[in-house]
Order: C-alpha cells, then sequence, then structure tokens
C-alpha cells in the first residue's frame, strides 16, 4: 500500500511517472525484494500487487497515512507509536539526534551520540548492511546504551509534566496520550536544539534513578511506577521553587548530580510503601489519578 502526490500515464495508460511515492504498508516485502537482488536472485518474473493512494493534498499526508496503516496491515499489530513516527516531530528528534553531537566526557577519547530512534529497529537496521568495521564504528559512535525510543521519551516527558499515573497504563496507552498533545505545526519554534538538548536531560535524569531505586536494600517490585511518580516529584518541586534544570552543564557531563538523585531516593521509598500498602492490586491503583 503506497501514497503519491502525483502520477502521469502514457497514451496507453500506463504509470510512466510517480510524484513522492511513499510506502505505507509493504516494508518487509520491499527489503526482502532488495535484500534478494543483493544476493543475485533473479527477480524478473516476480510481481508484487500494489494498491496506490493518490493525496493530492500535501498537508494531508501525516494525517491520512496513520489511517492507511494501521486498516491495512493485518499481519503484525501497528502500535500507536507506530502510527505517530512519520509525524514532523519525531522526524525533527531524529534530525537532532544525528546532528546534535553531545561533548567528549571524562574518560572517553570520541563523543557518543544519542541514537533517536523513530521507526521500531531502526538502530539495527541501520548496520544491516554494514561491514564488522562498520558496525563497531556505528556503535562506538552510537552505543546501545543511548539509543532511545519515541516510546522512552513520551514517558520521560509525561512523567516531568506531572502526569505519572499516564506512564503507569503502559508504553502505548501513554504514547497515545502524548501524541494528543504534541502541538508542532502550531508551535514549531518550542521544538528545537535545545528541547532536544532537555529531553535528552530528562531521559539521563530517570535512568539514572532507575538504576539507584533498584539498588537500594527495601526494594521489591513496581520499579516503573515508583520511578515516574518519584521523577513527577521533583518536577512539581522544581515547579513550586521556580528552578529548573541545568541543562547546558546536564548536556555537557552526561551525567546527573549525585545531589538531585540523592534527595529523589528517599521519595522514592515512601512511593514504594504507599504503593505496596495498598489493598489491591499496587499496577492498577498507580494508573489513576487519585494516587497523588
Amino acid at each position: 500500500t503506497t501514497t503519491a502526490e502525483n502520477i502521469e500515464f502514457d497514451d496507453e495508460n500506463r504509470i510512466i511517472k510517480v510524484r513522492n511515492l511513499q510506502i505505507v504498508n509493504g516494508g518487509q516485502t520491499t527489503a526482502q525484494i532488495y535484500h534478494a537482488h543483493r544476493a543475485g536472485k533473479d527477480l524478473s518474473a516476480v510481481t508484487v500487487q500494489m494498491k496506490l493512494n493518490l493525496v493530492t493534498q500535501p498537508d494531508f499526508v501525516n494525517e491520512l497515512v496513520p489511517y492507511i496503516a494501521r486498516f491495512a496491515n493485518k499481519q503484525n499489530p501497528v502500535s500507536e507509536a507506530d502510527l505517530f513516527s512519520n509525524s514532523p516531530y519525531h522526524r525533527k528528534m531524529e534530525e537532532f539526534s544525528r546532528r546534535v553531537i553531545p561533548p567528549v566526557v571524562e574518560g572517553n577519547i570520541l563523543p557518543e551520540q544519542w541514537f533517536y530512534e523513530r521507526s521500531r529497529g531502526q538502530y539495527l537496521n541501520e548496520q544491516a548492511d554494514m561491514t564488522p568495521p562498520q558496525k563497531r564504528d556505528f556503535q562506538k559512535m552510537y552505543p546501545k546504551p543511548k539509543l532511545i525510543t519515541k516510546t522512552d521519551i513520551a514517558l520521560v516527558i509525561n512523567a516531568f509534566d506531572q502526569v505519572p499515573w499516564e506512564c503507569c497504563k503502559g508504553a502505548q496507552a501513554n504514547f497515545k496520550y502524548f501524541a494528543g498533545k504534541v502541538d508542532y505545526e502550531k508551535n514549531k519554534a518550542k521544538y528545537n536544539k535545545y528541547y532536544f538538548q532537555e529531553t535528552i536531560v530528562k531521559t539521563i535524569i530517570q535512568r539514572q534513578l532507575r538504576k539507584e531505586v533498584q539498588g537500594q536494600e527495601w526494594y521489591s517490585g513496581f520499579l516503573a511506577n515508583i520511578v515516574w511518580y518519584t521523577v513527577a516529584w521533583l518536577s512539581i518541586c522544581m515547579e513550586r521553587k521556580k528552578v529548573g534544570l541545568d541543562t547546558n552543564s546536564l548536556w555537557k557531563t552526561q551525567l546527573p548530580p549525585d545531589e538531585l538523585i540523592d534527595a529523589c531516593i528517599p521519595v522514592s521509598k515512601k512511593v514504594y510503601d504507599h504503593l505496596a500498602a495498598h489493598q489491591g492490586n499496587p499496577t492498577t491503583y498507580s494508573k489513576g489519578k487519585t494516587t497523588k
């Protein structure tokens, strides 16, 4: 299933030109054909049925494509994150992750970049046709610990936006909520280089807090729920004190201050105690606004 902005026909009504052809459903088929060709297989007798959707208004493409993907794909489930992957917001975040290079941190020789995975499996797909040396270079530039997905940032941003109960509903449900509030077309200037760096800084804080909580002697479960509510608490405290994260400094070090994490741990313990004391299912309880 494909879309295009314009097509031209010859005198025998055969398509001779297609403008801005995009594959909406059929990526696996296309990949198989490509790899078969690279392997030297004879494809002269191979044909693939295609549905071509002519979308003459370019501005309508981003709105229409997710619906085509949702209803055309019957082989594999299509997640909310997959449907939103072609939005200008995610394309911009992907662009920043490839272009904005963090400083070299202490102990390293070269900088390590964050890899924003706009489409599912993109990190591995980028390496599919690389030689072993090329893969090593790629993984040095984009180490696996610095892989960040669409659902990752949706969780982090919603937690800092003080709606941890949305995070606790699961990655896909949370992403749907997040996608509904992204106002890229109305406020493009907001989603700039600084926004990308701030999002990465928030991710660094969340991931370090997650590690520290796991190492506490009192910890025995509900990790994600604890972390999201603790992050929301941190955000509320900063808001009330009218202070913010020192994004520029944290971007340079790529590490959260020990004092910040140390201040969060006692709160994490209180969140854990509160959830563990609930008579019903703590995970279900954490999904309701009344949890706060």
